[in-house]
């Protein structure tokens, strides 16, 4: 999997793109990293629409159990994230529902309208591919 990631610490946003095969470990990660950063609190818009999420329902548990634990000494940002088929919104459904009552965690096919959702009032630019 590869990431990439902008950090608006002025406007307190974050925005990470990944291409590829992301799993549990490589979320993991990204919050930890984030919480490190002092960022986590960040509304946050993950692009995954070029990516396969290889994601198991007991991964999801411990995704919230990680959120839980974080959100007793950090506030947890909202989550949009853009997705491009019915199993990643299958997927971001289930993380929306465990996740309710740490951070909110949608699902969108437009860019716009998740960064509207986020409250973001002018779009973020879309870092180069590298």
């Amino acid at each position: 999997m590869k990431a990439s990631t902008q950090v608006d610490l002025e406007r307190q946003r974050l925005f990470v793109r990944f291409v590829g095969r992301v799993t549990y470990s490589q979320v993991e990660e990204m919050i930890l990293s984030s919480a490190r950063q002092g960022i986590l609190g960040f509304p946050l818009l993950i692009d995954a629409r070029s990516v396969t999420i290889d994601l198991f329902p007991e991964e999801v548990i411990r995704f919230r159990d990680l959120l839980v634990e974080l959100s007793a000494t950090s506030k947890v940002g909202q989550t949009a994230v853009l997705i491009a088929d019915d199993l990643a919104e299958q997927t971001l459904h289930l993380v929306s529902m465990v996740t309710r009552g740490i951070c909110a965690v949608r699902s969108f096919a437009d860019r716009a309208a998740a960064e509207n959702w986020l409250g973001w009032g002018e779009l973020t630019p879309e870092p180069a591919h590298s």
